[in-house]
């Protein structure tokens, strides 16, 4: 029984042929799966067969809180913006993309992101959501600035730390599960510790990992109850509910 699968059920050729492409099973019945991407309403949603009672969390970059990050974050001045501050260069890795929230708000402050996750289930959803909403807005869209990468962030990091797709920023938000995501809806939160399971000794290689590869900084999203990665961040930016620590590679000087 697969662990990750698509429904094929609504499903149109393009999205079978993204669901091959990430060597995602197909299946009848989302049940045949622990978790499974099934189409509501022309919308891919994801679904857990150890959580019956929930709906399917949909992903739609054009609606709710993903269209609201894009319209409303565009004018910045907000923490991660300052948080980002005088970054020398335009482009972003975010090294964990989850449902692609973080993602956004990056590509509506003007940045070109590449958004890596280790779920393929995820990249799928995400994928989708992105090719609906460029189908619908046309190549002038600001999502033709976002491209995702299925695949471990350490791996890509060190595979890019020079050349022209070395990141100027990457942005990383751990998965810590006794303190949570306080940005995150409770049903998001559920799904995402059940599908990644958190790796705490892993996300301090990858902040390791991310000064070694980025030109100017790193930023990490933290709950405000949460410790840094790293003692003694370079800034700490902090909202209601979360707060943004800031790293510095030796190479980059701060202003």
């Amino acid at each position: 029984m697969s662990r990750e699968a698509v429904c094929s059920r609504q499903a149109s050729p393009p999205d079978l042929a993204l669901a091959q492409s990430l060597q995602l099973p197909l299946v009848q019945d989302p049940a045949d799966a622990a978790f499974c991407a099934m189409c509501v309403e022309g919308v891919w949603g994801l679904v857990a067969r150890d959580l019956p009672n929930m709906n399917p969390l949909c992903v739609d970059f054009t609606q709710g809180e993903w269209s609201r990050r894009r319209r409303e974050l565009r004018k910045g001045g907000d923490i991660l913006s300052k948080a980002l501050g005088k970054v020398r260069g335009r482009r972003a890795v975010d090294a964990t993309a989850g449902f692609g929230r973080d993602s956004l708000h990056l590509v509506a402050l003007g940045f070109s992101v590449l958004a890596i996750e280790r779920s393929a289930l995820l990249v799928f959803l995400l994928e989708s959501a992105r090719l609906r909403a460029l189908a619908s807005e046309g190549a002038e869209s600001e999502l033709a600035q976002l491209t995702l990468v299925h695949g471990e962030a350490g791996q890509w990091l060190r595979q890019h730390s020079q050349g022209e797709l070395q990141p100027d920023v990457v942005f990383i938000d751990p998965m810590f599960p006794n303190i949570g995501k306080s940005a995150l809806a409770g049903k998001e939160m559920q799904l995402l510790q059940q599908l990644i399971p958190a790796t705490p000794e892993g996300d301090e290689l990858l902040l390791d990992q991310a000064l070694a590869a980025c030109r100017d900084r790193v930023i990490v999203k933290r709950p405000m109850a949460a410790p840094p990665l790293r003692p003694q961040p370079r800034h700490q930016y902090e909202g209601k509910a979360v707060r943004y620590d800031v790293y510095f590679p030796p190479t980059s000087a701060p202003e």
